[in-house]
């Protein structure tokens, strides 16, 4: 699945990012410096910045299945063991316990 991060996402990631890998997703996504914070690009997801990018990493990934489906299970794992919703609440609640008083 293509995935453009448009400025108003930028750096990203934005929701696509981690529901395209949930479901089982090839991901192709905007490179940003979020995206890269959180996914490793080439093991747990694929990016590009350029259309000529983009359209080489198509071509690419359409005619090698098992590195796309190599990448697309570690994606999986990812994202469905450290970017859950109950792992972003307890990380919420735990920023909200941190005494910042100094």
């Amino acid at each position: 699945m293509l995935n453009i991060v448009d400025p108003s996402t930028y750096p990203g990631p934005n929701m696509r990012t981690f529901e395209q890998a949930a479901c089982g997703a090839f991901s192709l996504v905007t490179r940003t410096p979020a995206v890269l914070d959180i996914f490793k690009e080439g093991e747990t997801i694929e990016c590009f910045d350029t259309i000529e990018e983009v359209r080489s990493k198509i071509s690419y990934y359409l005619s090698h299945e098992d590195a796309r489906q190599r990448i697309t299970a570690a994606a999986y794992q990812l994202v469905t063991e450290q970017h859950t919703y109950i792992v972003r609440v307890k990380q919420i609640t735990e920023w909200m316990q941190m005494d910042y008083s100094g």
